[in-house]
């Protein structure tokens, strides 16, 4: 509790939040500090049941979460049409798409490369969750999964912030070239 608390409150922060930081990013590192931490003093063993016990209770706050979130069905009616054909056409192409790539090219098994392709195309891990019993997954596939998703969903963030900024300066340039070119 102790640690989400903090993730939540350095997420809140003005700057994280500027910066696009939000409570799981700090949530993940520091996730990450506390178990290299005992890995690297020998305290292995009781990292054990506070990851069993994470699994477990995540699984269970994540499912309710899931529920809670289609509770609200007024979205629907904001989005339209459209956006529902967008939804219906494309999560199963990216998922399909995803999964032939993961088992045929790249050797995954099939549980894994579908968790992987649900969390990519949906959303993370909530969706490795509510899926993971169907396909039959192990608690080390559901784990690996979602730190891929989580992984790539980090670079991506800032790979497409760096992108945008890239494009607005060459925007900015190009329109000031034309500005004086045309003086």
């Amino acid at each position: 509790a102790a640690m989400a608390t903090l993730s939540f409150w350095l997420g809140r922060n003005e700057w994280a939040s500027e910066h696009g930081l939000g409570y799981a990013v700090f949530a993940i590192v520091l996730g990450m500090i506390v178990s290299n931490v005992a890995v690297l003093f020998g305290k292995t063993a009781s990292l054990e049941w506070l990851q069993k016990k994470a699994a477990k209770d995540g699984e269970y706050f994540i499912k309710c979460s899931l529920v809670l979130l289609a509770v609200e069905l007024t979205v629907l009616a904001e989005v339209g049409g459209p956006a529902m054909i967008v939804a219906w056409i494309g999560s199963p192409l990216a998922i399909v798409g995803g999964f032939v790539i993961g088992t045929r090219f790249l050797g995954c098994k099939e549980s894994l490369a579908m968790l992987i392709s649900v969390g990519a195309s949906w959303c993370g891990a909530s969706a490795i969750s509510a899926v993971a019993p169907v396909v039959l997954a192990s608690s080390e596939e559901v784990a690996l999964s979602i730190s891929v998703v989580a992984f790539f969903t980090i670079i991506f963030t800032f790979a497409q912030v760096s992108a945008v900024k890239i494009d607005v300066t060459v925007v900015t340039t190009t329109s000031i070239w034309q500005q004086a070119a045309h003086r």
